[in-house]
């Protein structure tokens, strides 16, 4: 069966192949499966096909006086709201029996930013598209429908308003350099701001004005030859991203070109038959490209939930498992909810009334679900005591660090550790939110020394000069520049997530060149009468440790498979940073601590130890944590204590009374950032 808008194109069985290949690598991507780390770049693939039909949809109906906007957006109603709205739906039931009230609170955010199509913008603010904790998020992958449908509020009325004040020959070069446009102030942004190249829609409408381009510029007449060549050409240039691109490639920006370009060469080759566009217009291949949007929308809900339900990483049968499912479900859907709604079976004003009303109830319980903090009455005081652990923190750290003013500091923050009588600093603690959660053990250091020392923290700024953000280079050289005129100073300490760093200090090695990475700091730190210590990273575990707990009190399980980690995995992960650290040790003079010797046997690294939590998510310490390091740091002017015997606030019974129903403790709070 074909939609109407396929049927006023003039249906094309090849680009529901490439729509096959497109929601293939997402799919797989997503799952985790060996050999297609950069699947990501499908939904690349799919701006570019939506920019193709639906501009050469409008296109058409312009050329023959029937377009209307009121149909067009009818027929998009028609076409993205039954399937999402029905996904959204079973999100809503589904996250009401089996998520902890901070999960559940997540996703009615998420209900009401894919329901109102800004879930672009949200997820910009809360997370990275390849984060760890991207995986909590079964709403995570709608933010490409609020890119799309934000780019069809407005294109339209662009593409027609260039249609009635350009000259025809005039309108394919000034879509050209609009997409050109967005393009370089997509790469520009890649640099400081990935994030915001990824999510926001003016920096990605350059992939759907590519598909608008050859809409506008159609038909093509194309020698048999060159179209079975561009087809070709096409192809590898969608392999080459979705085999070689991984989570460290920069995208998108000029990354992205291959697979658009790809895909539109693929297009422009099937507008005559090509062995290729035969291929990809075979059986099997063209269902996956029918099913492709109910099995984009369904995939990832389940890879989720189920990894929020097992409380742990997927393994390769279960993932294996659930796409099999997703393929399933994406059928069912399509023949029973996409399909039938399709045809215009009422009004226009019937179906912005329907589409109206489906968002607004899923807007309902979007509200319902945050107003509410997730409906905590739902769950055990034992649960809400573990989700508390980060939200506990922030008085539990002010107890140990005092903010101060400091005339100069280009961002971050500043506060006080030790001795408050002392009108000079002794030492110096720079970097990043991986700085601060060792504000604990340096301020007991710090007491126990009679010294005083201060925190120069920025959230995701470690201390590299000439690196990061604009404000990230500008809040390092204001550290330095503070650090170069304090004469009183023995210590400076620098603390960040190194790991962050792995490609470029691995970089710097194979080229032999340490460039303005750590070795920038170092150079300018070595002409000071100063000790510059390093301060290695603690472990990082899978999960966020808190929810963790939470969960598995929640579903009635142990929390160990999410609150320890390999040993050998972690030293693994870390060596290029431990052999970056050693090959500039042969440069300056510089001691490193190595933290992991507090949390790491042989085996296993531990985020609990009995009645103690030692980390507040993946990566960051909590008071406890910070406080059992106390005996392996060997800090120059600050020589190591023992571990405080007293129960630190960080505790695994310490949160609900009476004490025979405490079994999960408060954490250490947001860090300053």
């Amino acid at each position: 069966m074909k939609s109407h808008s396929e049927a006023a194109a003039g249906y094309r069985a090849d680009i529901d192949g490439l729509r096959a290949i497109a929601v293939l690598s997402v799919v797989l991507y997503h799952a985790g499966l060996p050999g297609f780390s950069g699947g990501f770049v499908g939904v690349d693939i799919f701006f570019v096909i939506s920019g193709y039909l639906i501009s050469g949809i409008i296109w058409r109906e312009r050329g023959r006086g029937q377009f209307s906007l009121a149909d067009f957006y009818a027929r998009r109603i028609r076409r993205i709201f039954p399937a999402l709205c029905t996904v959204l739906a079973a999100s809503a039931v589904a996250g009401w029996f089996l998520l902890i009230p901070t999960d559940l609170a997540a996703v009615g955010k998420s209900l009401n930013a894919t329901a109102l199509f800004y879930s672009n913008f949200q997820l910009l603010k809360e997370v990275g598209y390849f984060d760890a904790p991207a995986m909590d998020k079964p709403l995570l992958h709608t933010w490409s429908l609020s890119v799309e449908e934000q780019f069809y509020a407005v294109w339209p009325l662009l593409l027609l308003a260039m249609a009635r004040f350009l000259p025809a020959r005039r309108v394919l070069p000034v879509l050209l350099m609009l997409a050109a446009v967005s393009l370089v102030l997509a790469q520009l942004k890649l640099a400081a701001h990935p994030k915001d190249a990824f999510y926001v829609s003016y920096y990605r409408m350059w992939e759907l004005m590519t598909g608008a381009a050859l809409a506008i510029a159609s038909p093509f007449v194309l020698r048999q030859r060159l179209r079975a060549f561009m087809a070709t050409v096409g192809l590898a240039a969608i392999a080459f991203p979705v085999f070689f691109y991984d989570s460290t490639t920069p995208f998108p920006g000029l990354t992205a070109l291959a697979p658009c370009l790809g895909a539109a060469f693929v297009i422009a080759a099937g507008s005559s038959p090509n062995r290729i566009s035969s291929i990809l217009g075979i059986g099997p291949i063209r269902f996956v490209g029918l099913i492709s949007y109910s099995l984009y929308l369904i995939h990832w809900p389940l890879l989720s939930f189920a990894h929020l339900y097992l409380n742990d990483v997927l393994n390769l049968p279960e993932r294996i498992v659930i796409v099999v499912l997703s393929v399933f479900l994406a059928y069912l859907s399509w023949r029973f909810i996409e399909m039938p709604f399709r045809v215009p079976a009422s009004s226009q004003g019937k179906t912005f009334f329907r589409g109206a009303l489906a968002a607004g109830v899923l807007c309902v319980a979007g509200v319902a679900f945050t107003s509410t903090a997730g409906f905590p009455s739902r769950v055990s005081d034992k649960v809400l005591s573990a989700e508390a652990l980060p939200a506990k923190g922030y008085s539990d750290f002010a107890a140990f660090c005092r903010p101060v003013a400091v005339e100069g500091l280009h961002g971050g923050s500043a506060c006080v550790l030790g001795d408050p009588n002392k009108k000079t600093y002794d030492f110096v603690l720079w970097g990043d939110s991986h700085a601060h959660h060792y504000v604990p053990a340096i301020a007991a250091l710090a007491q126990a020394n009679n010294a005083s020392g201060i925190l120069f923290a920025y959230s995701s700024c470690g201390p590299l000069l000439e690196w990061g953000t604009p404000n990230c280079r500008d809040f390092n050289k204001s550290v330095l520049d503070w650090v170069t005129t304090h004469n009183s100073l023995r210590t400076v300490i620098l603390a960040s997530r190194w790991v962050n760093f792995s490609r470029e200090f691995e970089h710097s090695l194979n080229q032999k060149d340490f460039g303005n990475l750590l070795s920038g700091a170092m150079a300018r730190l070595s002409k000071l009468p100063v000790s510059t210590v390093v301060l290695g990273q603690v472990p990082e575990f899978r999960q966020n440790v808190s929810l963790c707990i939470a969960r598995a009190e929640f579903y009635h399980r142990d929390p160990g498979s999410c609150s320890t980690a390999s040993t050998e995995d972690i030293r693994k992960r870390y060596q290029p940073t431990e052999q970056y650290f050693a090959a500039l040790q042969g440069r300056y003079s510089f001691t490193v601590v190595n933290p992991l010797g507090a949390f790491c046997d042989a085996t296993w690294c531990h985020a609990i130890d009995q009645d103690k939590v030692f980390m507040r998510d993946e990566s960051h310490l909590t008071v406890a944590g910070a406080l059992h390091l106390l005996p392996y740091l060997a800090i120059p002017g600050l020589p190591a204590v023992a571990a405080e015997p007293r129960k630190s606030a960080n505790t695994l019974t310490d949160a609900v009374a009476p004490p025979e129903q405490q079994a999960f403790g408060r954490s250490k709070e947001k860090l300053i950032e």
